[in-house]
């Protein structure tokens, strides 16, 4: 049988989906455990203390996240409540969900949350696999290494989504920002390394008449060439570079020269260059001519 634990959900009262999806899990999780939510207390019930005495006492701390949470002073005063209870005694153990929000945490909420594994919640078609999840955490199941990798690339593929959105909406700084994020954590992500480099090139952002700038953007080019399936975009990348921070002004190309380049591209199959990624990039006719590309969606 398993053993009864205490879990204290914390979430945003009167808006969607915070509160139906808390709701979904007290009902749920109290089948097998000692859950508490603030619906529970009773009237005239003194609730700063009700609310402190359950959650210090809780082995889990199932925190809620979403557009509305963030910016409530009482969820953010109980996930810190619940994250320095946690370095005192090791308990609560932190379950943040994320309700289809993945933006950047303000400051206060990073340094609690943002470097633990967190659960996603896109509609409430999820909630029932969210509660799966949490149900096995809980009992302490452990996830094969099947599983662990199935849920690192899930997370990785909702990054790049999130990543592209920024770049299509034009906010490089937060598409560069978040990449460079993933980076910190694994270097070998070698899709982020070419979004990093669409997202400086669209945003022409970086300092062009520093060769040392152009030599790290390069080195982000260079890594995401290492991929297979990423090298044809990876090298009209490079060309743009080669051409329009090299060739133009008249500095030496090094290795591979814009020569190279274009010859590599001659011999690339046109469908694997992500087209709709390089609309991001300022790429004219004068150096898609250069690179002998056809580029239809040239404006």
């Amino acid at each position: 049988m398993t053993e009864k634990k205490k879990i204290f959900i914390s979430y945003k009262r009167n808006v969607e989906p915070d509160e139906p999806v808390a709701l979904e899990l007290f009902s749920s999780l109290s089948k097998e455990h000692d859950v508490f939510i603030d619906l529970k207390m009773m009237v005239g019930t003194k609730w700063s203390r009700e609310i402190q005495e359950n959650l210090l006492s809780s082995d889990f701390f199932i925190s809620l996240i979403s557009e509305n949470s963030v910016k409530s002073d009482m969820v953010s005063t109980e996930i810190q409540m619940a994250y320095k209870q946690s370095r005192i005694k090791g308990s609560p153990i932190i379950l943040p969900v994320r309700l289809n929000y993945f933006e950047d945490l303000e400051y206060d909420l990073t340094a609690y949350l943002d470097s633990r594994n967190y659960l996603s919640w896109k509609n409430y078609s999820d909630t029932k696999d969210v509660i799966s999840q949490l149900q096995q955490v809980i009992n302490g199941e452990r996830y094969s290494n099947e599983k662990v990798l199935d849920l690192i690339q899930k997370r990785l593929k909702e990054k790049e989504k999130l990543i592209r959105s920024f770049l299509a909406a034009g906010e490089f700084d937060k598409a560069r920002i978040e990449g460079e994020k993933l980076l910190e954590q694994n270097n070998e992500l070698h899709l982020i390394h070419l979004l990093i480099a669409v997202a400086i090139l669209g945003k022409k952002g970086i300092s062009f008449s520093s060769l040392s700038s152009i030599k790290r953007l390069e080195k982000h080019v260079e890594k995401a060439s290492e991929d297979m399936k990423l090298q044809a975009t990876a090298l009209v990348l490079w060309g743009v570079i080669k051409h329009n921070h090299y060739f133009l002004k008249g500095l030496s190309q090094g290795t591979p020269s814009l020569e190279t380049i274009k010859g590599l591209l001659e011999d690339t199959d046109s469908n694997f260059i992500d087209f709709e990624l390089l609309e991001v990039v300022n790429i004219d006719k004068i150096t898609s001519k250069a690179l002998g590309i056809d580029k239809d969606f040239i404006k």
